[in-house]
Parts: C-alpha cells; structure tokens; sequence
C-alpha cells in the first residue's frame, strides 16, 4: 500500500495569512454586501444621513471577523420589527 507522510503545519503562517489585507479585504466586501441588501431591503423610514445597516471587519487572536450590524435607531426598529439583516445573510 501507500506510505504515510507526516506534514506539520505552520500555525504562526496560517494565522498571518488569516489576518492579512487580502483576507480582510474579502470580509469586508462580503460584509459590505450583506449591508448593502439589508440597507435596500430595509422597511422602516431611510434615512440619507446614518445607512441602517453598516459593516467592519475586527482582528480576533487567530484571525480576522467581518461584522455586519445595525449603525442607527431605525435599523435597529427595522431588524426588531422585520428582520431585514437576518433576511439579507441569505441573499448577500
């Protein structure tokens, strides 16, 4: 049969690539465009000022998170009454 080959693996390179730009780049497109549709798809009064919905992306220990949340009072109403964000993630 085969042989086996053993393979460790570089922790300190994978976590510098988790928390590179390229990462961080492609969360925060895909956060922006979950924001995006949950601010087009949103029911409660829009406000030209403040958008509903906003997204960032964070640096945890191991690697970077996008956030996708509510930025004003209306989104809040809006994800409370109708679940817009909850409704985007689908779409986005």
């Amino acid at each position: 049969m085969g042989e086996f080959s053993e393979v460790s693996l570089n922790m300190s390179g994978i976590r510098e690539i988790l928390k590179g730009g390229g990462v961080s780049s492609a969360l925060q497109a895909a956060g922006d465009k979950i924001a995006g549709c949950a601010n087009a798809n949103q029911r409660v009064v829009k406000s030209l000022e403040v958008p509903a919905y906003r997204a960032s992306v964070d640096e945890t220990r191991h690697t970077n998170v996008a956030r996708v949340f509510t930025a004003s009072r209306m989104g809040r109403l809006d994800e409370l009454k109708n679940k817009t964000l909850e409704n985007s993630l689908h779409q986005g």
